[in-house]
This record gives structure tokens, sequence and C-alpha cells, in this order.
């Protein structure tokens, strides 16, 4: 039945056929590439990332949950909503360059290791590289801590402050 209607559609369709053995084949060397390896170190380092953010706005979110009361308190003395909401960013954006510094340093350190695995050997230390994953890691976190950083002022401050 197949072979009927690919015949119907064209000569040449009829006369090609792939097999489990050819696809599997295809597959094998599709696999044994080292463009199946940065594929999967691709895929891992969006994981990663994924996972970084995730982590941070959690971190910070906790954090903030945590000094609610101390905002409130600010805010009740005098200070402006934003003099708030941009000391959660100073801070989040300390702890956010420090953890970047550390992976550099860590990424730095593991080229060796890794490159044996990547084709492209010969630029072992791109700083390019480190400092546009570096770039993207710390505007990814940033963005990760502005609702942190939004619920930092509480929408009811007296409740805030009477809160235990």
């Amino acid at each position: 039945l197949l072979a009927r209607r690919l015949s119907e559609l064209g000569p040449d369709l009829s006369r090609t056929r792939a097999t489990t053995n050819e696809s599997s084949q295809y597959l094998s060397e599709f696999i044994s590439r080292q463009d199946f390896v940065t594929c999967v170190f691709g895929t891992f380092g969006g994981l990663a990332l994924l996972l970084t953010c995730l982590g941070v706005y959690s971190a910070f979110m906790q954090r903030v949950t945590l000094r609610t009361r101390e905002f409130a308190v600010r805010l009740a003395v005098g200070a402006s909503a934003a003099s708030v909401r941009g000391m959660v960013f100073r801070q989040s954006r300390l702890l956010v360059l420090f953890g970047i510094a550390i992976g550099l340093i860590a990424a730095a350190l593991s080229v060796e290791w890794l490159s044996a695995f990547v084709r492209s050997a010969s630029d072992r230390y791109d700083p390019i590289a480190f400092a546009a994953v570096a770039l993207v890691v710390f505007t990814c976190t940033v963005i990760a801590t502005f609702l942190p950083a939004q619920r930092a002022i509480p929408s009811d401050l007296a409740g805030a402050l009477s809160a235990d």
C-alpha cells in the first residue's frame, strides 16, 4: 500500500527505501560525531542558565520575604520606595558579581579538561566568550531579581510592622 502511494506521488520515490539499518547507521554516525557532544554541552549549559536564574530568583525572594519588616521600618522612617528597591538591587548585584567571578575562575580552570571534548580546541581561553557568558548570566540574574525588588515594598505597611 505504501509503495503504491509513493509510486503515485513520484516515480523516484518508490525506489528509495529507508530501512531501520540505514536509520540506525545514520543515528550512530551522528552520535559519534563531536557535533553531538557540542549539542549536549549546549543543552546542559542552557539548563544550567535556567537553573541559575530560578535559584537566584528564589534566593532573593526568600531574602526579601525575611526582611519585609526591615523594609517596612525603613519606609515608616521616611525612606522612599525607590531607595529600598535600589538597596535590594545593589545587594543582589554584589552577590551576583561575586558568583560570576567564582564561575569565571572555575571555567578557566576547567577549559583544559573540556577542550578534549570540543572540536575547536585552538581557542582555549577566549576572553570574548568568557565576557559574553558573564554578561548573559549577569543580565539573566538582574532580570530574576527584579520581582523580589518590587516585592520589597510591603503593600500593607502597618501589617508588615506588626507582624512577628
